[in-house]
């Protein structure tokens, strides 16, 4: 949990829209794990982009899905959804091209034109990228359901419902779908009825923005509560799990025997295949929901702290590309160019081998979107101090009158813009 102390006469931050003297107070960024439902709209884009035949297909905040021309940057089509599109990265088979957004639906585009072939509505936002496979198209939602659909008409085929939001990407073993929820269950459903056939409890959330990594019979996934798992795809039984130090939403890749994956924690980890830690490459923010990509003998992958970065396969830095805000999804590489979207509004094409910027692209608008987080809000008093802060402050308090000696909680919430903005009902504690 962060922590930023303000002492006695420091005012708010010129332009926030708080004249008034914030006094002594604490404030604390509370991790909340839904803070993914939260941005808005604007330029920003919080998914990977896919390459697909020479073309760059991605979706950003401004309610586009986007096409251009990996070799130069130029724009070949966008489609206009009705929502965000904030995690979920195009998915494509025979031809078309599926994509989620914040408005509910999920659309088939035609790959080629862009044209809309149909749209599919749940009740909730979509996160994560659907999978298809076989002419099914698999999607999960913030209305806690899994969807299965008929690739060619959108027709609903079965749909599973978990306790929580589906903010997860299904992959496909076999005749088995695997995808995790919120209510921190790995679910193994029959690919063909949707019927349960195992699940497995993890202690935190589970999101993830691409399809886990199965391999040799194993399926790999990260969990809120810090941990990679590998987990038998058969049965669900617990092979290993590898603590980190914070959320786990990275898809692992793995290469010669060697998983690399991400923690919030801001590291990147290689470990063998029975768990065991080789070695860790840290950054300066966290590394959000992405796949480490491996190409030409290195390892390309993003972080919050605005840039891309190239590490050898050893876990030493290659070189780094910084951009003009947060990165939070994986790269693509084509060819000789390393594909990234940020939160600044552009998608930029790096040499692979320099990081030298190709070229890049501005979405159709600059404004990044605004993201908000929780943070609590101590502002620290004495017993005779109380009336006063309240009045000063306007603090409306639950059960005001148990109010005593030590401090005022307000839960806010904290947006990229430096600005705070209230939000539910003040508390009151005691220290």
């Amino acid at each position: 949990m962060e922590e930023i102390e303000f002492g006695d006469g420091i005012g708010a931050e010129a332009g926030s829209g708080m004249d008034i003297d914030l006094g002594s107070m604490v404030i604390r960024k509370r991790q909340r794990f839904n803070e993914i439902w939260t941005i808005g709209f604007g330029g920003s884009i919080g998914s990977a982009p896919v390459v697909h035949e020479g073309i760059v297909y991605f979706g950003a905040a401004d309610h586009l899905v986007y096409a251009l021309d990996a070799a130069t940057g130029k724009k070949i089509w966008s489609f206009a959804t009705s929502g965000v599109i904030a995690g979920c990265s195009p998915c494509i088979l025979n031809g078309t091209l599926y994509i989620g957004s914040y408005d509910h639906n999920l659309y088939a585009l035609d790959l080629a034109t862009g044209g809309l072939l149909w749209k599919f509505p749940t009740r909730g936002e979509i996160f994560a990228a659907a999978n298809a496979v076989d002419g099914e198209v698999y999607v999960g939602s913030r209305d806690n359901n899994l969807y299965c659909i008929d690739a060619r008409t959108g027709a609903l085929k079965w749909k599973f419902a978990a306790s929580d939001f589906m903010a997860s990407s299904p992959a496909i073993h076999g005749d088995r779908v695997l995808v995790g929820s919120y209510d921190q269950n790995l679910y193994c459903l029959d690919r063909h009825t949707g019927a349960l056939v195992w699940k497995f409890r993890t202690q935190g959330n589970i999101t993830n923005k691409h399809p886990f990594l199965v391999e040799d019979g194993v399926v790999y996934f990260g969990s809120h509560d810090h941990n990679l798992y590998a987990v038998n795809a058969e049965d669900g039984a617990l092979v290993w799990k590898h603590a980190t130090y914070d959320s786990v939403v990275s898809r692992p890749a793995i290469h010669e025997g060697v998983l690399y994956f991400a923690s919030w924690d801001n590291n990147l980890y290689a470990i063998s295949s029975d768990g065991s830690l080789k070695w860790k490459f840290a950054t300066y923010d966290r590394i959000g929901s992405l796949m480490p990509v491996i190409a030409g003998g290195a390892i390309y992958f993003t972080s919050s702290d605005e840039s891309v970065y190239a590490v050898s396969l050893e876990g030493r830095l290659v070189w780094k590309f910084k951009t003009g805000g947060a990165l939070w999804a994986s790269v693509a590489v084509f060819r000789d160019l390393v594909i990234a979207g940020s939160y600044d509004c552009h998608v930029y094409a790096l040499d692979r081998r320099t990081g030298r910027l190709a070229w890049k692209f501005m979405t159709s608008t600059a404004a990044q979107s605004p993201m908000e987080e929780d943070v609590t809000v101590e502002f620290r008093v004495s017993k005779e101090e109380v009336e006063e802060r309240k009045k000063q402050y306007d603090l409306r308090l639950a059960g005001e009158e148990e109010a005593s000696e030590g401090f005022y909680r307000a839960r806010t919430t904290y947006q990229m813009s430096s600005q705070y903005m209230a939000k539910g009902k003040y508390q009151s504690g005691e220290l």
